[in-house]
């Protein structure tokens, strides 16, 4: 704040240096603006602490905001993380932004309101302030498996998600993007919401797509939709990478944006994403390999999906583990991988609180892997696994929880011929209503095919009916591990993407994933790209990405 009056040489010098940046100009009273606006933290676990990032904005066009002191109140459980906050007291020039990092650690089980307040050492300029809401509810339960039956495998699952055949990819894209860093915080998890299902949808097919962007280098693509945000996230054996769009795909942010920063010789690879539709909020999870060491870790980090901004993490909480899948919904964040003892390991967060004793949902005996997670309705959920049945045969099993804590016993999803390979990954499992729909690859000793199966896992007894995605549809040769997902769920209505000869990608597309004769003629979508395949959508547009060493972007609609 500038407060220098005692002479007139200096008011002379101080009125020529405002005169040239008039937006210091005056200090009257400004209008601050907040976003979020007002501030709810959810439901946060006693002695835990949920984080929210404000965003002040100084909106008036010639008032300087002269800060005079930040606060929120009460405390507990309210308080401001000063390590991460930018707003300090001082001059807030018109249209200048700071970001304030409120935190909420409840001490007791009930409903706090509060208030983060600005005061102003201009004369009769009043407080302004954004109102605070955190519901303190008891510490998260450790998940429990409850199962009492488990499969009878006799041998270790032979899916592996890296296979590479030996083609060299050609990618048709435009455009090439490389990645810059970006800081690494360890902040902790940001507002959350009540989610609202959508209650009806309309099915949909795609009539036409286009290539919209190239990421230079990459692998492993993996993508998330919610309504018109849009991201892709990649790595380039290193680290993860990513982009962003705003608008249904229509453009992305550039260049890709380096989302774990790796040094020391650690990698991280393979990701998976999800965007929670309550807040809107980006999660992902990777495989991550300190360097020395041969057992990979699950790294977690959470963003602002509409800068890449990091909001929580890097966090490790699944160990000696691999193939991550993620889900997320009201705040919290789900998380299961393969270990290499061929168990199915599930943690959550609830609130952005910490992850939980990871929990062997289906037994030690069962001996499953490569596990994928569905979130049906507001807390129940759905995880596979893949391993072999009491016949040797590779097969897909899955559990269903109620609670998100205990599960139900383990039943059949999908089991190949004897003798055929199964070739299955994360994330390939949706709900459309009750109904869970899994999308996998059958490969005989001469040929591939896709195949669908689907049922109602939260019955007491489920069962799944299954079948040949045909080929009068979609040919033959379809191999390596699908992509799919639907397109207008809860409707019935899917996208299955697959690899047919020479690499080239085929889109599928049905309005009744139960009939699989209903599936249209296959459309190539893409040629001679790798089998590393990623697919998002919804009513409005699917997002696909295809690719190793580069991945090309489609969008359809």
């Amino acid at each position: 704040m500038d407060r220098l009056k005692s002479s007139a040489i200096v008011a002379t010098l101080l009125l020529g240096l405002l005169q040239a940046t008039p937006a210091l100009a005056k200090k009257g009273c400004p209008k601050l603006k907040f976003k979020p606006d007002p501030v709810n933290f959810g439901k946060v676990p006693v002695g835990q602490s949920s984080s929210v990032t404000v965003t002040v904005t100084n909106t008036s066009a010639t008032e300087s905001a002269d800060v005079l002191t930040i606060s929120a109140n009460p405390d507990p459980p309210f308080s401001i993380d000063t390590v991460n906050t930018t707003c300090a007291p001082g001059e807030l020039a018109p249209g200048a932004s700071c970001d304030l990092v409120l935190v909420c650690k409840p001490n007791k089980e009930k409903k706090f309101k509060g208030d983060a307040a600005f005061t102003f050492g201009t004369k009769g300029c009043k407080p302004q302030e954004v109102k605070l809401d955190c519901h303190g509810v008891a510490p998260a339960g450790t998940p429990t498996v409850t199962a009492t039956a488990t499969p009878t495998q006799t041998a270790t699952a032979t899916q592996t998600a890296t296979t590479t055949p030996s083609a060299t990819a050609t990618p048709s894209a435009t455009a090439t993007r490389t990645a810059t860093a970006t800081a690494t915080s360890t902040g902790s998890a940001s507002a959350t919401a009540t989610a609202t299902p959508t209650a009806t949808s309309t099915p949909k097919t795609y009539s036409g797509c286009s290539t919209v962007d190239t990421l230079a280098g990459a692998q492993h693509p993996s993508v998330a939709i919610n309504g018109n945000t849009v991201s892709v996230t990649v790595d380039n054996g290193t680290d993860i990478l990513g982009t962003y769009s705003w608008d249904g795909g229509k453009t992305w942010s550039s260049p890709l944006t380096n989302l774990t920063n790796n040094t020391a010789g650690n990698t991280a690879t393979k990701p998976q994403t999800f965007l929670d539709p309550s807040d809107n909020t980006l999660h992902v999870a990777y495989d991550y390999l300190p360097l020395g060491s041969s057992a990979f870790n699950i790294g977690y980090e959470k963003f602002d999906p509409t800068s890449l901004k990091l909001l929580r993490g890097p966090l490790f909480p699944l160990t000696s583990c691999e193939f991550p899948g993620i889900a997320a919904r009201n705040g919290n964040a789900y998380l299961v991988c393969g270990a290499f003892s061929n168990d199915v390991f599930y943690t959550v967060s609830v609130g952005g609180g910490t992850f939980s004793t990871p929990a062997n949902v289906f037994g030690p005996t069962a001996q499953l892997t490569v596990p994928t997670i569905s979130l049906y309705g507001n807390i129940g959920l759905a995880i596979t696994g893949q391993g072999l049945n009491g016949s040797g045969d590779q097969s897909i099993f899955g559990t269903y929880s109620l609670d998100g804590v205990h599960f139900l016993p383990t039943f059949p999803i999908y089991s190949a011929a004897s003798g055929d390979s199964l070739f299955f990954s994360a994330p390939n499992t949706y709900f459309a209503g009750k109904t869970l729909t899994v999308f996998a690859t059958e490969s005989t000793g001469s040929t591939s095919f896709l195949v669908t199966a689907w049922g109602d896992p939260t019955v007491s007894l489920p069962s799944f009916t299954n079948a040949q995605i045909g080929s009068a549809q979609v040919g033959q040769a379809f191999a390596f591990s699908p992509a799919g997902c639907l397109t207008s769920p809860p409707a019935w209505s899917a996208a299955v993407l697959g690899i047919g000869a020479s690499n080239a990608a085929y889109l599928t597309q049905t309005l009744d994933f139960t009939n699989p004769s209903a599936y249209g003629m296959a459309a190539l979508l893409d040629s001679n790209n790798d089998v590393q395949l990623g697919a998002a959508c919804n009513s409005s547009q699917g997002i696909f990405a295809i690719g190793s060493g580069d991945v090309v972007v489609h969008r359809c609609q």
